[in-house]
């Protein structure tokens, strides 16, 4: 595989963000949209950021370039090996703060790249300091003449609240 270039343009995979993941690699990957360049990207100033972080990104499976056609589709995991006894019906697991928060700004962080209003509901959702203070930002921007403007985003940010 050939290292990014400047003028490559990085999307997403998907997939759940690695926890082991440097907090400057998990800035970037929330920074990578898929219509931004490596050039612009590096042009944001995040810290410890350079162009072979956009290799790591790759390496690791969470990016590609958006350019190369239709993105690439992670491994699955190997299935767990059966033990003894049935594993019991999980509750569904609710998002922590901090990985509930980085959703909904990566959500919005993508709409103000085209809507410069989306950067105020980004400032107010970094200053959430309990889930339910994410909650209640969340649907006041839902409510928002913005958040009207942009229905597309409503069923999306719901979801990273889970």
């Amino acid at each position: 595989m050939r290292p990014f270039t400047p003028d490559d343009v990085p999307a997403k995979i998907g997939g759940p963000m690695p926890h082991e993941l440097p907090i400057q690699l998990r800035q970037l990957l929330v920074m990578v949209n898929g219509s931004r360049s490596v050039r612009e990207l590096l042009s944001m100033g995040l810290r410890g950021v350079e162009l072979a972080s956009f290799d790591m990104l790759s390496q690791r499976g969470l990016i590609h370039r958006a350019s190369a056609g239709a993105p690439p589709v992670r491994a699955a995991m190997p299935a767990p090996a059966q033990t003894a006894a049935p594993p019991q019906a999980a509750a569904p697991r609710r998002r922590g703060l901090s990985e509930a928060r980085f959703a909904a700004i990566d959500v919005l962080l993508d709409l103000s790249t085209q809507d410069f209003a989306a950067r105020p509901w980004v400032e107010r959702m970094e200053n959430a300091r309990s889930v339910e203070a994410l909650m209640v930002e969340v649907e006041a921007f839902l409510q928002s003449p913005l958040g009207a403007k942009h229905p597309g985003l409503h069923a999306t940010l719901r979801r990273v609240l889970g």
